[in-house]
């Protein structure tokens, strides 16, 4: 699972959303995928985010990961 963590220290879940894209006229890529990214929190330094993420990563923090995707 991969996790996108943004310069103003959020974790965010990457997103493929094909109407989005088809609305946007993007073209179909099969080298790169591109992702939207929903927000499932913000921290105060990019270091508790890249530990927040490590942590949804390794499976630590799941029960909060399926609450917030819901």
């Amino acid at each position: 699972m991969m996790f996108f963590v943004f310069s103003d220290n959020k974790c965010a879940w990457p997103i493929k959303d094909a109407q989005n894209r088809a609305e946007r006229e993007e073209v179909f890529s099969t080298r790169w995928p591109r992702y939207n990214a929903k927000v499932i929190s913000s921290h105060g330094t990019y270091r508790e985010a890249v530990n927040r993420s490590e942590a949804i990563t390794n499976g630590s923090a799941d029960t909060e990961v399926s609450d917030s995707a819901r």
